[in-house]
């Protein structure tokens, strides 16, 4: 059954924590609008498949934006960092996420063969005006529907669709990303460090200096690596992050505003309430009602 959510929580590093399926069938699918929902930058070792199904969809990545019209699909390799919105108005997007050893065993000469080649592409733009691409995409949205439907015998479909869908890719290793230069890896490791500080104190009183720290990096050089990957500030990003948990807060307690406000790192209660509503179009009593409402 497809699923609608209200927030994606990520770790330390940026690693998303809400669970894709279950241990034994890890396998998820998504229906989300945007920008009502955003994906924040994050990223996770299952593989994803983002179809825009309304709109222009853009999705952010270390690679460049990647911009989908309605009808286009992203497959999105493992540990991609990664951020999906809307391009300008309103959109929307479905999305199938999967730990890719419900298709084979690592030990395998299917994963070696056809499993193994697609973990090198990083991240795939899919063009319904291809032929082998739209075949790509045709396996993995019969893989999305037999997940959305649960019909029976849904699980052994949708594991068959999705190893047709790999099998297709990794006919293609042409696509695999070129190899990332040792500065552009060292920066992309100096981040999760950095990343990782910041959701363990987003509570707390932080500066630049101590996010550049946590990644024994001086503050021109955590300013560089922000800038670099994630096209953004420590200080903007620990600042949405503070948003996006205190989102998440308003949604799943009770606390009132100014109490979410001190959890999450905002001396100055008014101080948050501005920022909510600029971010969210509403103050964070209003949001919270909405959300009930929803």
């Amino acid at each position: 059954m497809t699923k609608t959510v209200s927030n994606t929580a990520v770790s330390a590093d940026g690693l998303e924590l809400v669970p894709h399926g279950t241990e034994p069938f890890p396998v998820e699918v998504y229906e989300l609008d945007l920008p009502t929902y955003t994906v924040p930058w994050h990223w996770h070792g299952d593989w994803e498949y983002v179809l825009c199904t309304g709109n222009r969809t853009l999705c952010r990545t270390p690679e460049g934006d990647i911009v989908l019209d309605p009808g286009y699909g992203l497959f999105i390799g493992p540990r991609m960092i990664h951020e999906v919105t809307a391009a300008s108005t309103r959109s929307s997007i479905r999305s199938i996420v999967f730990d890719p050893r419900f298709v084979a065993s690592e030990s395998s000469i299917i994963w070696e063969k056809y499993v193994s080649p697609v973990a090198g592409m990083g991240t795939v733009k899919l063009h319904p005006d291809n032929p082998w691409q739209w075949d790509v995409m045709h396996e993995l949205c019969n893989a999305w529907h037999y997940m959305d439907q649960e019909a029976p015998g849904y699980e052994i479909k949708s594991r068959q669709a999705l190893e047709n869908a790999l099998y297709l890719l990794s006919g293609h290793t042409e696509l695999t990303r070129t190899s990332t230069s040792e500065k552009a890896r060292r920066s992309t490791e100096r981040l999760e460090l950095m990343l990782r500080y910041i959701e363990r104190h987003f509570g707390e009183r932080l500066t630049v200096a101590k996010i550049a720290a946590s990644a024994s990096v001086s503050e021109s050089e955590c300013l560089r690596c922000f800038k670099s990957v994630l096209r953004t500030t420590p200080n903007r990003y620990l600042r949405e992050y503070r948003l996006l948990k205190a989102e998440e807060l308003l949604v799943s307690t009770t606390d009132t505003a100014a109490d979410i406000a001190a959890v999450c790192g905002f001396s100055d209660a008014a101080y948050f309430t501005k920022l909510f509503r600029e971010a969210k179009g509403a103050t964070p009593i209003e949001y919270r009602r909405d959300a009930s409402r929803a």
